[in-house]
């Protein structure tokens, strides 16, 4: 149900208003809302044929629509998309799911910001408890979110690849540093 075919009692004049109630039920009804509206946007973008394998190049074959849950900060949302299946690497596949960016639990990036953000602050169970509290449903338990927050901490301390570009004018190269006190990025001059 969208919020413009919601019929509410009119407000009595100088009677109570159960404020914290009303917020409650606009939240949950924005939250459905919302969920029904991407559900049927990323349905959409998994309609597409299911390609070739990512790692081997093989056409995949069709396996038809499936059914995965994807769990956001709307909420769980039943995404029907096409899953492929490669015979020589044996593997399945939906493009959507890396489209989407979720990992194999299907939690989004969006929700797994929020986790990680509020397990900065306290320990797993709590920030299961306050999630669920603030989010009006359960994204996880708490060991889903240990393992999200340590996933996303490892990928943190991961040493980047890249090297600093060092580009230069008439063959001489110049590499530029600036410190702001915590941090020492690489500008180079243009």
């Amino acid at each position: 149900m969208f919020l413009s075919e919601l019929k509410l009692d009119a407000l009595e004049p100088g009677s109570a208003i159960d404020a914290g109630a009303e917020e409650e039920l606009f939240r949950e009804l924005g939250q459905r809302a919302a969920a029904e509206t991407l559900r049927r946007r990323w349905e959409e973008a998994g309609a597409d044929a299911v390609g070739e394998c990512e790692h081997c190049g093989e056409p995949l074959k069709d396996l038809g629509l499936r059914g995965k849950e994807f769990r956001t900060l709307c909420g769980p949302i039943e995404i029907r998309r096409h899953v492929g299946y490669c015979d020589k690497c044996n593997e399945t596949t939906a493009a959507l799911d890396k489209r989407l960016k979720a990992d194999g639990t299907g939690i989004t990036p969006g929700l797994a910001r929020v986790i990680c953000r509020t397990a900065l602050e306290m320990a797993y169970r709590p920030t299961k408890e306050l999630l669920t509290d603030t989010l009006g449903f359960s994204p996880c338990s708490a060991s889903e979110i240990e393992r999200i927050a340590k996933t996303h901490g490892a990928a943190m301390e991961k040493p980047l690849d890249a090297k600093p570009t060092v580009l230069g004018r008439r063959g001489k190269k110049f590499l530029h540093l600036s410190i702001d006190g915590t941090m020492i990025p690489g500008l180079v001059d243009p």
